[in-house]
Order: structure tokens, then C-alpha cells, then sequence
């Protein structure tokens, strides 16, 4: 099986990124749930060299003029290869090709008011939608678990 499970857990990036395993078997940082935000190269690099924050405020040439605001997550349950999340995220769309080559995986500092929507009408798959920014600052509201290139294996189980 291509995600390595031993006993009751999932080693999702195969080991290639320990931390992360751990993270997602735990599926909770300080008493929050672990999100995940899947990004592009570019996006990664804004977020990291600019204020350390994801804007809630879409880009409306990528996303088009009817994008609503709000920074788009997945729980930590759904481990999407960059392959995967093109394919069962963002349903092949072709502008989003290069949409999860790289991921944040993070929690709030306290418990925030999030959205929660199946990413189409038969899909099992959830994302999760906070409308506003996510701020990874010392004073900010979240917390950076892990930052880097998408390590997740194809085809990891999402349950």
C-alpha cells in the first residue's frame, strides 16, 4: 500500500517527511485541528518572503471575478499528492494544475469559525473555507506546523 501503514497509523509522505506523518496521525496541535493549505511554488514563496500570512482575499485573476473570499483548507485526513489534489480537489481544472506542489500544514491558535463543504456534490473529499486571513506572525492566529514542498504519497487513504 502506498501510504505504509503499521498497526492503527498512516505514514502519508512514506516517511519521506517525519514530521508530517506524525502530524496527520494526530490530526490535532494544542487541542485544534490540523489543517492543510496546498499552494503553487509562487504562492509558497509570497506567503513565506512577504508578512507570513494567507490573504482571505482571492486573487481574482486566477481565481476569476465570481471567487468568493476566504483561504481554501483540507483537514489533515486528506493527504493529497500534488497529482491527487489536481485530480480530486480541484477537479482537473487546468489553471489549478500546479496548485498543491507545495503545502502548509498549520492550526489555529484557538478555535476559529470555519466552513465545511464536500468539494462537489458526489465527492467524498471535504474542503474547508476561513474567510479571513491566516497569519503565521508570533501574534498571529495560527500556528505553522510545516512548510514545504508536498511530500504526500499518491493514493493515501482520505477517511
Amino acid at each position: 500500500m502506498p501510504n505504509n501503514p503499521i498497526g492503527d497509523k498512516i505514514y502519508p509522505t512514506g516517511g519521506r517527511v517525519a514530521i508530517v506523518d506524525v502530524l496527520m496521525n494526530r490530526g490535532m496541535h494544542d487541542g485544534q485541528p490540523i489543517y492543510l493549505h496546498y499552494t503553487s511554488q509562487a504562492g509558497f514563496d509570497s506567503i513565506l518572503q512577504g508578512d507570513r500570512f494567507i490573504k482571505g482575499t482571492p486573487d481574482r485573476t486566477r481565481r476569476g471575478q465570481a471567487a468568493r473570499a476566504g483561504v481554501y483548507l483540507t483537514p489533515a485526513t486528506q493527504c493529497f499528492s500534488p497529482g491527487d489534489a489536481h485530480t480530486l480537489l480541484f477537479l482537473g481544472e487546468e489553471r489549478y494544475r500546479l496548485s498543491a506542489t507545495h503545502v502548509f500544514v498549520f492550526a489555529f491558535k484557538q478555535a476559529e469559525a470555519v466552513e465545511d463543504y464536500s468539494v462537489s456534490h458526489d465527492s467524498p473529499f471535504r474542503e474547508i473555507i476561513y474567510r479571513g486571513d491566516i497569519d503565521f506572525r508570533s501574534t498571529g492566529n495560527a500556528q505553522m506546523l510545516y512548510a514545504g514542498v508536498n511530500r504526500f504519497l499518491d493514493g493515501n487513504p482520505w477517511n
